[in-house]
């Protein structure tokens, strides 16, 4: 028979482990929430990294060229 702290251990073990589960099953839904609409959900990227990652695509831009970024459609000028 198990002593309390043996099963103490063990219920903090399921509860870690179900924790990890519950991760790895978010990141399995995101991945699939990606392949079906074509787009990446915004917590895939931190708004940090994003800002990063646009900055160093703007400083490699060709001169006369712009970058031209919006969250809909609609609000994209094109020329």
């Amino acid at each position: 028979m198990l002593t309390y702290e043996e099963a103490t251990n063990a219920v903090r073990q399921l509860e870690f482990t179900l924790t990890q589960l519950e991760f790895q099953i978010d990141k399995i839904l995101d991945a699939i929430h990606t392949l079906v609409t074509g787009k990446p959900p915004p917590t895939l990227l931190p708004p940090d990294v994003l800002h990063n990652i646009l900055t160093n695509v703007t400083l490699s831009v060709p001169d006369g060229l712009n970058l031209i970024v919006g969250s809909r459609y609609a609000d994209l000028p094109w020329y």
